[in-house]
C-alpha cells in the first residue's frame, strides 16, 4: 500500500449495503504521521479513487490533514471571531461577522467537520441564504446581497482554518461567482435617492426657520461637503478652520458614540466649505452653549457627547422634511443623511468630475466603489456632451475654425517641431 488501497466492504463474504442497496466502497491509506486512515463513506468505486487520488497529491504537497485532526465549522468561525477581536477591527465590523456565524454559518454548517465540507454543501448553503428562510416571529432571513457577504465570511473562516493547519484546500474557493441578478442591480440608478434643487431650498429654510444652529448647519455640512454621518457625529472644531475655509476628516464615530479613525484611508481628506458654510459654521459656534463644548464636537449632544444616529433621525431628518411639507407627519422619510452625500457626488458629476476627483472627495476606497455607486450618473453627463465636439477641440483647439495655413514646401521644419493635424 505504497499511496493507499480502494477496496469494497465486505462481511462473512457478502458485500455490506447501504439501506439505498448499494454496495460500500472504502479507502485505506497512511497519514502523514504514519497511522492508518481507513474512511469508509463511498457510494462508487470512481469516488473512493478519486478521493485517494486526491490525498495522494495533498501528502505529497505536504498540505493533508486527516479528519480526526479536523474541526468543525462552528469551532473555526470561533477562531475566526476571536482573530477579528485580536486584530483590532472595528466593533461594528466584529458584530456584522458575529451575526453571519450566529444566523446563518452556524445554523445550517455549524456540525459539519471541515475535512468534510464539500464544494456542493457550500453551493447549496450560499443558495439558501440566496433564497432566504423564515425566522422567529415570521421575520424574513437572507439575501441575494447577504449571502454574497455570509459566503464571504465564510471563505475567510475556512481560509483561517487552513493557515492553521485544520483543513487542506478552502472549497470556497472553487465555488463559481454568482452573477448580480438584473431584477436586483437596477443600471440607472432607480434606487439611489436624490434631492432635487428646490426640495433643498425647501429643506434648507424649513431648518433655518425651526432648527436654527446646531442642526441647521449640520445639514448644512451634509450637503455641501458629502460628509458620512459618521463623519458629521465625530467631526471637532480642532478640525474645523473657518478662517481657511478648509475641514479636515481625521475621525468618525460608530453607532456606539465610540469616535476612532476613518473608514479607509483614502477617509482621511480635507475639504473646501465655501463661503455660505463658512458664514453658517461661523455663527453656530459662537452660538453654541457651553455644555456642549467639553469635547470640542461641532455637532454634539446637550451634553456635549455624541450624538446618536437615530436621535439624529427621529428629531430631526424627519421633522424637518414635515416642515418643509415634502412628507405628511405619518409618512416614512424621504431622504436619508445619506441622500445628502448622493446629492454632493452628483452635482460634481454633472460638473464634469473626474471618476478620481469625485472618489478623492467622498473618501471611497478605491474609485472603482465610486463607479460602481455613480456610473448611471457619469453615464448620463457623459451622453450630453458631443463626443465629435470634444475630440476635435482636444486635437485642433480654437485653431478648427481658421483658415488653413499654407505651407512653403521649400522650407525645412525645425528640428521637434510639432506638426498640427489638418482640420478636413
Amino acid at each position: 500500500m505504497a499511496n493507499g488501497s480502494v477496496y469494497q466492504l465486505i462481511r462473512d463474504g457478502k458485500p455490506v449495503l447501504r439501506k439505498s442497496g448499494k454496495p460500500i466502497w472504502c479507502v485505506e491509506y497512511k497519514a502523514p504521521d504514519g497511522k492508518r486512515v481507513t474512511k469508509s463513506t463511498f457510494v462508487s468505486k470512481r469516488e473512493a479513487e478519486s478521493f485517494l487520488a486526491e490525498i495522494t497529491v495533498e501528502k505529497k504537497r505536504g498540505v493533508h490533514v486527516a479528519e480526526r485532526d479536523s474541526i468543525t465549522v462552528e469551532k473555526a468561525a470561533e477562531n475566526w471571531l476571536k482573530d477579528a477581536e485580536a486584530a483590532g477591527l472595528e466593533r461594528s465590523t466584529q458584530e456584522q461577522y458575529e451575526r453571519h456565524v450566529r444566523i446563518y454559518i452556524n445554523p445550517k454548517l455549524g456540525t459539519t467537520k471541515l475535512s468534510k465540507l464539500t464544494l456542493a454543501d457550500v453551493s447549496n448553503f450560499r443558495d439558501d441564504v440566496t433564497a432566504g428562510w423564515e425566522g422567529e416571529g415570521g421575520k424574513r432571513i437572507g439575501s441575494p446581497a447577504m449571502a454574497g457577504k455570509v459566503f464571504t465570511s465564510l471563505r475567510s473562516i475556512i481560509s483561517l482554518a487552513q493557515e492553521k493547519g485544520f483543513v487542506a484546500t478552502n472549497v470556497c474557493a472553487a465555488a463559481r461567482r454568482k452573477k448580480k441578478s438584473k431584477r436586483h442591480a437596477p443600471t440607472n440608478g432607480a434606487a439611489m435617492r436624490i434631492p432635487t434643487i428646490p426640495e433643498i431650498e425647501a429643506l434648507e429654510k424649513a431648518a433655518a426657520e425651526h432648527y436654527p444652529g446646531k442642526m441647521h448647519a449640520m445639514l448644512s455640512t451634509a450637503i455641501l461637503t458629502g460628509l458620512r454621518l459618521s463623519e458629521l457625529r465625530g467631526l471637532r472644531w480642532a478640525n474645523v478652520d473657518l478662517d481657511a475655509g478648509k475641514l479636515q476628516v481625521v475621525e468618525r464615530a460608530n453607532e456606539w458614540g465610540e469616535i476612532g479613525s476613518p473608514k479607509s484611508e483614502t477617509s482621511w481628506r480635507t475639504m473646501d466649505m465655501g463661503k455660505p458654510l463658512v458664514a453658517t459654521m461661523r455663527a453656530w459656534k459662537l452660538a453654541q452653549p457651553l455644555a456642549e463644548r467639553g469635547k470640542n464636537l461641532v455637532f454634539p449632544n446637550g451634553a456635549g457627547n455624541v450624538e446618536s444616529a437615530s436621535n439624529l433621525h427621529h428629531r430631526f431628518v424627519h421633522p424637518v422634511q414635515v416642515q418643509a411639507k415634502l412628507i405628511g407627519e405619518d409618512e416614512d422619510t424621504r431622504f436619508s443623511w445619506h441622500d445628502f452625500r448622493h446629492l454632493y457626488a452628483s452635482i460634481h458629476i454633472a460638473n464634469g468630475r473626474t471618476v478620481v476627483e469625485v472618489q478623492h472627495l467622498l473618501g471611497h476606497s478605491t474609485p472603482s466603489t465610486t463607479l460602481n455607486t455613480y456610473a448611471h450618473l457619469f453615464q448620463a453627463t457623459g451622453e450630453k456632451r458631443n463626443a465629435g465636439d470634444d475630440i476635435a477641440a482636444a486635437l485642433f483647439g480654437a485653431s478648427q475654425n481658421k483658415p488653413e495655413r499654407k505651407v512653403d514646401s521649400r522650407k525645412t521644419p525645425r528640428k521637434n517641431a510639432v506638426t498640427r493635424i489638418k482640420h478636413s
